[in-house]
This record gives C-alpha cells, sequence and structure tokens, in this order.
C-alpha cells in the first residue's frame, strides 16, 4: 500500500556503506578478532564489529564515545553490518564500545594488529613497497599527565616546536606515496636513534628475505649511528642486508672528508634541474666508496646551486 510521506523519516547515511564495504574487503574486523582475546558465548557482538562500528562513526561524522550509539540510530544497520546478528543500536553504547578498545590493549599486540591490517590492504591493492620511508613525528598535549598509563606522556624534542607542552611520539613506516605499512604510538622523550632498530626488526618480522632485497629503507640522519649501521648490514639467514638511503651525520669524520675530496677533485657529475620550476636549484653529484668499521658504504657528495647562494650570503654576512 502507498505510505504518507508525512510519515516517512529521511536520514542523512553519508559514505558510511562505502567504508563499511571497504572495512569488510580489507578484513579489518576478522583480523581484530583473531588477534584479541574474547569470548564468543559472553560477548554479543565481537570486538571486531565494535571497532568497525567506531571506524564508520570516525570518518563519517567523528562523534565522542558517548554519541556514537545515537549516530547509529540514524544508519541502516543491516547494510553496515549484515543480516548475520540481530544489531541495535544500543549495542555501539560507550560502556560496550570501551570494552571493545580495553581488550584491544590488553592482548598487547597493537603494533602487530596496525601492520597486519596495513599489510593486508597493501597487499589487496596491489601497492608498491619497493621504498620505505620511516620517521617520527610528535604529538603535544594539554595537561598534567602525571606518569598514568603505560605510554609515557612526557617533555621531550618537539618536532611541531612546541616545548612547553608534552608530548607523545608516532612513529611511522610509509610507502613513497605516504601509505602508512607500520606504525605505533611511543613515549614523549623516545629518540629516534633508539627508535630505528626496532622498525629494522619489525621489518625482519613483516616481509619475507626475497621481499627485504627489494626494499630501499629512507630515513633521517638519526639512522646512521654506528650500531645501526651494524644492524643494517648484518646478514642473516632470514634476513638479507637492508639497502638504505640517509645523510651521513657531520659527527662522522667522513662527512668532511668526502666533501673536501669531491671539492678538491672537481669531477662532479652533473645531474641539472630536478624540477621545472623557474630558478630551480641545478645538481652535481661525486660518489666514494668508503670503509665504517669494516664494511664498506657508498657516500654521494650532492652540491645545490641554491644551497651555494644560501652560503654565500652567510659568508658575506660574517664577513661585513
Amino acid at each position: 500500500m502507498p505510505v504518507a510521506i508525512d510519515n516517512m523519516r529521511f536520514f542523512h547515511a553519508g559514505p558510511a556503506a562505502l567504508i563499511a564495504r571497504l572495512c569488510d574487503l580489507l578484513k579489518i574486523a576478522e583480523i581484530i578478532d583473531a588477534i584479541v582475546d574474547w569470548d564468543p558465548v559472553q560477548c554479543h557482538l565481537s570486538p571486531g564489529t565494535r571497532v568497525k562500528a567506531l571506524i564508520i562513526n570516525l570518518l563519517v561524522d567523528r562523534e565522542a564515545l558517548y554519541h556514537v550509539e545515537r549516530f547509529f540510530e540514524n544508519q541502516d544497520l543491516e547494510v553496515l553490518f549484515g543480516t548475520e546478528q540481530q544489531i541495535r543500536a544500543e549495542d555501539f553504547n560507550d560502556d560496550a564500545l570501551g570494552r571493545a578498545l580495553d581488550k584491544l590493549f590488553a592482548s598487547g599486540q597493537l603494533k602487530k594488529l596496525f601492520s597486519t591490517i596495513a599489510l593486508t590492504a597493501a597487499a589487496t591493492h596491489n601497492v608498491s613497497i619497493e621504498g620505505l620511508h620511516v620517521d617520527t613525528t610528535s604529538i603535544s598535549v594539554q595537561g598534567a599527565y602525571e606518569g598514568e598509563g603505560d605510554l609515557a606522556i612526557t617533555f621531550g624534542f618537539s618536532k611541531d616546536h612546541r616545548p612547553d607542552l608534552k608530548q607523545f611520539l608516532i612513529g611511522l613506516t610509509v610507502n613513497k606515496d605516504g601509505l602508512p605499512l607500520l606504525g605505533q604510538s611511543l613515549d614523549g622523550n623516545t629518540s629516534d636513534k633508539s627508535w630505528y632498530p626496532q622498525v629494522i626488526a619489525e621489518l625482519a618480522q613483516n616481509f619475507s628475505p626475497a621481499k627485504l632485497k627489494e626494499i630501499i629503507f629512507v630515513a633521517d640522519c638519526a639512522l646512521v649511528t654506528k650500531d645501526n649501521l651494524a644492524l643494517l648490514v648484518q646478514e642473516e639467514e632470514d634476513k638479507p642486508a637492508l639497502q638504505f638511503i640517509s645523510l651521513l651525520p657531520e659527527n662522522f669524520g667522513l662527512n668532511k672528508e668526502s666533501k673536501a675530496e669531491a671539492f678538491r677533485t672537481g669531477s662532479c657529475q652533473e645531474i641539472g634541474n630536478l624540477s621545472q620550476k623557474k630558478d630551480a636549484a641545478r645538481y652535481k653529484s661525486q660518489s666514494f666508496v668508503r670503509e665504517i668499521d669494516g664494511k664498506d658504504f657508498r657516500l654521494i657528495v650532492v652540491h645545490s646551486t641554491t644551497l651555494d647562494k644560501r652560503k654565500e650570503k652567510s659568508l658575506l654576512k660574517k664577513w661585513a
């Protein structure tokens, strides 16, 4: 029978159905349920299903936890979660979602969860991972944070220029297009130098020896310490030496020696412009093979005309 328009209610679903389908394609709920300890008899919904609900809410409306239930009152739950279970909006109340998040934390496998989901996504969509870029970023926060929790929110080197605030760090390994593949939260005073060995170990855990041979590991100069170099070039049965690109720090004597030799020999190879912009810098380079702690490394000295001008201005200022 025809239904009067006056008796109908209309809701804007937004991209919720698309996000739900993507979560299913990437097997996010399945991966979480396989790693997290939970009892199907005691739990009406699995932790993975509740985390899927949180992801949908975060990407569509970003409600506070105690408003997520209200968000799902205006969504088609059968479209989002299927018809196998009778799911109601009240199944996503803040207590139920909080318990699911507690289970995630109690598993002690957050880093593994992230990498498993991200690498599954990369494999599903044939994402290139030949080049991996690694770095940390600091997240500044307000508040006291006096020692509570397993994550030390404290003062450290602030990359967002807020040394007056406490912080924690996010460490990410991304592909050349910026897609995160490995990641974790770190204490606010974590040094990149001490974190890189963890990343190197994680690469060996997540990639086959054949894949590791193809990967080029790109990181800033904090990677280059004698201990980290030893880890990078160490060859084992299940882990080949890693190819990497970084910047040789000034505290290595080879830094100044290589630059001086490049100036002295004057046999740099012209690279030219790497950009079509007006007044773009021109580059030239010269490479050397040098030994550090008994191992050979390729060092490349790069000359930039833009940097040349900046240094010239600095010298003229000092001369004046």
